[in-house]
Parts: C-alpha cells; sequence; structure tokens
C-alpha cells in the first residue's frame, strides 16, 4: 500500500484522505480493498479520491455563489439606510436638518360605530325613474 498519495500538492497519507473524505469506518474499508487490489488499484482509487475532492471543491465554491446570491435577493439593502461614514464622501456639502421630535401626546382612540353596507337600489330610489323596455329579435337559428 501507498504511504504517500501521488499527484496531489501537499504531502499526506493515504490513510489521512480516505479519513478526511470518506469517514474512519469507510477509509478503513477502502484501505482494506487498496490491499487487495494492488498497484494499479491504488492509482485508479486515489484518481477517483482526486475527483471526488474536485467535485467537493466545486460543490463549495457554487454554495457560496448561491449564499451570495440569496443574500442580495433576500438580505438588508443598503438604500434603506444611511451609512454612518457616508458624510465623508461629500465634506462641503451641507447636511441635511434632523427634524426635532415633538414629545408624543396620549390620543384617545375614537369609538368607530360599524358600518352600515350602502344599499344603492331601495324603492323609495327607484319608485320615480322611467321604465325603457328594449326588444331583442334574435336573428338566425338559435339552435
Amino acid at each position: 500500500m501507498m504511504n504517500d498519495a501521488t499527484n496531489l500538492p501537499f504531502d499526506v497519507s493515504v490513510e489521512q484522505l480516505l479519513s478526511a473524505v470518506f469517514g474512519e469506518e469507510n477509509a478503513a474499508r477502502v484501505c482494506a480493498l487498496m490491499g487487495q487490489v494492488g498497484t494499479e488499484g491504488e492509482e485508479i482509487i486515489m484518481l477517483l479520491i482526486q475527483e471526488i475532492l474536485q467535485r467537493c471543491e466545486q460543490i463549495q465554491e457554487k454554495d457560496e455563489i448561491i449564499n451570495y446570491l440569496r443574500r442580495q435577493l433576500f438580505g438588508q439593502k443598503s438604500e434603506r439606510y444611511i451609512a454612518p461614514n457616508q458624510a465623508e464622501l461629500f465634506p462641503d456639502s451641507v447636511e441635511p436638518e434632523q427634524p426635532q421630535a415633538e414629545p408624543l401626546q396620549e390620543v384617545e382612540p375614537k369609538e368607530r360605530s360599524p358600518k352600515k353596507p350602502r344599499v344603492l337600489f331601495t324603492p323609495e330610489r327607484i319608485k320615480g325613474l322611467p321604465i325603457k323596455v328594449i326588444e331583442i329579435d334574435p336573428e338566425g337559428d338559435l339552435l
């Protein structure tokens, strides 16, 4: 069995690499398998482990991009507040006056009576309106 991983940019043993990728229990199984497959099998397994590590890095990068986009979409927007150091951008400009807060007066809420629905067509309202009868004769076959 190889003690050092080949083609990796850092010095690490195969057992350490397998433990980091697969966990302790599965690493022991893979080491036992590597002992059975010989040198060519070890190289194939190391290539597979390198591919797994590359895919894990790609997944981590994509997770970071997704988190960034979520913060952009759902996070706090900079337009909603003024940064404390924004006054430093224009030192010659006049700062806007802050309105003075007036002391709050206690206001008693008005009691409201429930609104009654407004009926538009009551007999009293339509009593004097003219009635016009319009007959419509359809042309052609109705069936």
